[in-house]
């Protein structure tokens, strides 16, 4: 008995893990960076050593730039759905 309690606790955890952990959505439209469209865009988006970078929202979802490769710090920028700018960003997080 005490074996099947402690099997039925394990998989409920799994379960709540399952059912709690959040899912990136890919963002629908495209994100232009300097000329070149980025599709399906979710999380993390490296756009390369150049810091400087010129970009075209057109997702449905605000987009965040940070100056750093793994979007950590302060961000940059934000741009709303169908806004364009040119910023200092080496990264974004989509939505």
């Amino acid at each position: 008995m005490r074996r099947s309690v402690v099997a039925v606790s394990g998989v409920l955890a799994a379960v709540m893990l399952f059912v709690a952990a959040p899912v990136a959505d890919a963002a629908d439209g495209d994100l232009i960076v300097d000329g070149t469209p980025y599709h399906d865009l979710a999380g993390c988006v490296f756009f390369g050593a150049d810091d400087t970078h010129s970009f075209e929202n057109n997702t449905g979802n605000a987009i965040t730039l940070y100056e750093t490769a793994d979007c950590q710090g302060d961000s940059s920028g934000v741009l709303a759905p169908g806004e364009s700018g040119t910023y200092v960003a080496k990264s974004a997080i989509i939505g």
